[in-house]
């Protein structure tokens, strides 16, 4: 009874794989580029877009963040020299709020993480 079952639906497969997937051409790099592109032009100031982003993004309380050279999901970060802040924007490090801010902040942070 199983083969009963079996073989028809693997000619269904086989007859889909072999005639039907050639007609419908899909170009799967070209769709996935023309999607990452609706991204590319909505990074904020001081963002640029990054195929290859950072796991682990500079912030205003943590400048220097360990490296990990993996590469993150396609994104808007930071430009070079600019933190995330608590509002989330990227701004120069002498924008960055006070150290006790930064306290503040990197104690709320480890608290949600934990």
């Amino acid at each position: 009874m199983f083969s009963q079952t079996l073989f028809p639906l693997l000619m269904v497969l086989t007859f889909a794989t072999v005639f039907v997937t050639p007609l419908i051409n899909i170009d799967i790099e070209k769709w996935l580029r023309d999607q990452n592109s609706k991204f590319e032009n909505n990074c904020q100031n001081n963002e640029v877009w990054r195929e290859c982003a950072k796991n682990t993004e500079p912030t205003c309380p943590n400048q220097n963040p360990m490296v990990d050279n993996n590469c993150g999901q396609p994104r808007c970060q930071c430009k070079d020299g600019y933190f995330r802040d608590l509002n989330n924007k990227c701004v120069s490090k002498k924008n960055c709020p006070d150290d006790t801010a930064n306290r503040v902040w990197t104690y709320l942070l480890n608290r949600d993480n934990n």
